[in-house]
C-alpha cells in the first residue's frame, strides 16, 4: 500500500465516525423529546377589563311575602220570616160568622132560643187553640192547667161559662157537624141556659165556649 492510498483509507473511516456520531446524536434527541412529560398548556383568558363576580357562599336572604289572611265573607243577613199574627177571632169574622149562622140554624131547629158572639169569649177561645197550635197537645186543660171557666174569667168575662167544645179540623162547616154528631158537643151547642158564645181558631185548632150573661 502507498502514501495516498493510506491517507485515502484514513479519510474513509474519518468520514464514517463522523456520520456514526451524527446519527448517534440524532437518535438521542428523538429518544428524550419521546419520554418528556408535558404540560398542558395554560391558557390565559383575554383581559377585557370585567371583574367576574365571586360565586356567594350563601343565597341572598330574600325577605317572604307576608301571607294575606283573606276576611271572612259575611253571609248577608237573612230575611226576616213574615211573623204570623194570631189576633183573637173578632165577632166580624167570617168564620166566626159562619160557625154562629150553623150554631143558631141549629138551635132553630131543635126550638132554642139564638145566641150572640161575646168578645170576651172569643179571646178565651182563641188563645187555648193557640196554645194548643203551639204547644201540639189537645185538650180542655191549658199548658198551665186552666180549666175554660179560668180562661173566661181572665178575660174578665162578666157572665158565667157553661161549656167548651174543641176540636181538630179545617173548616167550620166540617167542624160544626165533627160536635153536631157527638152527643157532648152536642148538648152543649143546644143548651137553652146560654146566650152567648165565643169561637176561636190557630192552625186547625178550634175553640168554642158558651155562656150565659
Amino acid at each position: 500500500m502507498n502514501h495516498f492510498q493510506l491517507l485515502a483509507v484514513i479519510k474513509l473511516r474519518l468520514i464514517f465516525i463522523f456520520v456514526l456520531s451524527m446519527f448517534i446524536s440524532c437518535t438521542t434527541d428523538s429518544l428524550e423529546g419521546d419520554f418528556t412529560t408535558k404540560k398542558d398548556p395554560i391558557i390565559e383568558a383575554p383581559d377585557t377589563g370585567q371583574q367576574v363576580p365571586e360565586k356567594p357562599d350563601s343565597k341572598p336572604d330574600v325577605p317572604k311575602p307576608t301571607p294575606v289572611t283573606p276576611k271572612p265573607t259575611t253571609p248577608p243577613p237573612a230575611p226576616a220570616p213574615t211573623p204570623v199574627v194570631n189576633t183573637p177571632t173578632p165577632s166580624t169574622s167570617t168564620e166566626a160568622e159562619q160557625m154562629l149562622a150553623l150554631v143558631n140554624e141549629f138551635r132553630k131547629e131543635s126550638g132554642v132560643a139564638p145566641v150572640v158572639l161575646n168578645t170576651a169569649l172569643n179571646t178565651a177561645a182563641f188563645k187555648h187553640s193557640k196554645d194548643m197550635n203551639d204547644n201540639g197537645y189537645f185538650s180542655h186543660t191549658g199548658q198551665n192547667g186552666s180549666s175554660f171557666g179560668e180562661r173566661v174569667k181572665n178575660e174578665k168575662y162578666s157572665g158565667f161559662a157553661f161549656g167548651e167544645n174543641i176540636a181538630i179540623s179545617e173548616t167550620a162547616k166540617q167542624t160544626f157537624n165533627l160536635w153536631k154528631e157527638s152527643p157532648g158537643h152536642k148538648r152543649n151547642i143546644l143548651n137553652p141556659n146560654v146566650n152567648e158564645m165565643g169561637i176561636g181558631k190557630s192552625g186547625r185548632y178550634w175553640t168554642q165556649i158558651f155562656g150565659k150573661n
